[in-house]
């Protein structure tokens, strides 16, 4: 689906006027207020006068840059308040939120699936990882659907198996950013540090078991 309100600079004052246009003529057959039609219609035009004057080559220069960045986010801002207020009016049709620019209503929630790919998992000696998935290893942002991983840890001398499973090794850590600490006791210096990860969805719902890490520990 598109982005809305657009993020571009063109784009973002079309949407805004097309928008400003139809509330500004019947705010109430949205769910607004005349207030609010006040509002938008004058960030509107700041925002086209500075764009314009940023985009003109005699007047374009940082301060005009800045300027017009400014008053970007405030008619951003103002946009977004007022999508949410109108998107919750019960009366809304299909039609109105065609004529302004406003995604469809999903209707059918799209089904989150269960991860299918592994996370893999780079580990320093004292204890920090970083994840990627398996298919983007160049990309730090999680598969769609994923929340986050489950990750298991195992310490312990290097003559000692490493783990097969989750079975075979200790919950350490709910991961939620591609950087995290596995908690390290300590006296743990020289031992062997093994790490795996899952994958998991809003559900709950698992994914395939990564590749197992391993590091010495220099903590």
């Amino acid at each position: 689906m598109a982005t809305v309100p657009p993020a571009g600079d063109q784009p973002l004052l079309v949407f805004a006027q097309n928008v400003d246009t139809l509330i500004t003529a019947t705010p109430t057959a949205f769910g607004l207020v005349a207030g609010d039609a006040t509002a938008l219609h004058a960030l509107t035009l700041d925002y086209s006068t500075r764009l314009a004057t940023a985009t003109t080559p005699a007047t374009r220069n940082r301060v005009s840059v800045a300027s017009k960045d400014t008053s970007k986010l405030a008619l951003t801002a103002k946009l977004r308040q007022l999508i949410r207020i109108v998107s919750a009016y019960p009366p809304l049709t299909p039609s109105q939120r065609a004529n302004l620019g406003l995604n469809p209503r999903d209707v059918t929630p799209t089904p989150v699936p269960q991860p299918a790919t592994r996370p893999m998992l780079a580990l320093d000696p004292d204890g920090v990882a970083r994840i990627f998935d398996e298919t983007t290893p160049d990309n730090r942002r999680k598969p769609p659907g994923v929340r986050g991983a489950i990750v298991f840890s195992k310490i312990g001398a290097e003559t000692d198996a490493p783990p097969v499973s989750p079975d075979d090794a200790r919950f350490a850590v709910i991961a939620t950013r591609n950087r995290f600490s596995i908690p390290i006791p300590p006296g743990s210096n020289g031992k062997m540090l093994w790490v795996m990860a899952q994958w998991f969805n809003e559900r709950g719902e698992l994914g395939p078991v990564s590749v197992v890490a391993s590091t010495a520990i220099a903590a």
